[in-house]
């Protein structure tokens, strides 16, 4: 279970920072 929660907060972790690099590129 733990690892599985590590894994959801690395997806979430590179979710947040393609987002940010969608945010950055589009401004």
């Amino acid at each position: 279970m733990a690892r599985t929660k590590q894994l959801r907060q690395e997806e979430n972790r590179l979710a947040d920072l393609m987002n940010i690099g969608v945010l950055t590129t589009r401004f």
